[in-house]
């Protein structure tokens, strides 16, 4: 979502506020998952906005062995927090860490549903060039590793 653009917004005819409490659309029919889209499309103005001051690369590497920039960090931290904050969302793993992290862990609901892989920053090797980049989410009903047939919504 744009940062030009809100949900419910009446100018906008592809986004209508369809909430059972009227604070904005119904994204996927799930309140779980319509508040995991609201904090993520929430979060993208601060991280776009953290952008320029975090192109530099940090000292370490992600699983994957790919260098990591402050921007990925920063993307990566911003987003646990408030993904994990969201009643429902039980666990948090990210391309950054080497091990999901569980909502209770950082004061977060326990005993909860979803379960969330997520690339916060994928493409930030474009950031000198000023290319695309974007985050990548998935959300299963069962713990991480999970196979496909768990995942119930992605976002891109």
């Amino acid at each position: 979502m744009s940062e030009g653009v809100s949900k419910g917004d009446p100018s906008n005819p592809d986004v209508s506020d369809t909430s059972e409490d009227g604070d904005g659309p119904a994204w996927t029919g799930d309140p779980v998952v319509d508040r995991v889209c609201d904090t993520l499309a929430g979060a993208a103005p601060e991280i776009e906005r953290a952008l320029a001051q975090r192109r530099a690369y940090v000292d370490r590497e992600n699983p994957s062995g790919d260098r990591i920039r402050a921007a990925d960090e920063f993307a990566d931290t911003r987003l646990e927090e408030g993904l994990l904050a969201v009643g429902g969302v039980a666990s948090y793993a990210s391309e950054e860490r080497e091990a999901a992290v569980a909502a209770d862990e950082v004061g977060g609901p326990a005993g909860t549903a979803y379960h969330l892989a997520v690339d916060p920053l994928d493409g930030s090797s474009n950031l000198q060039s000023n290319s695309p980049m974007g985050t990548i989410v998935g959300v299963y009903d069962e713990p991480l590793p999970a196979s496909g047939d768990n995942l119930v919504a992605a976002a891109y």
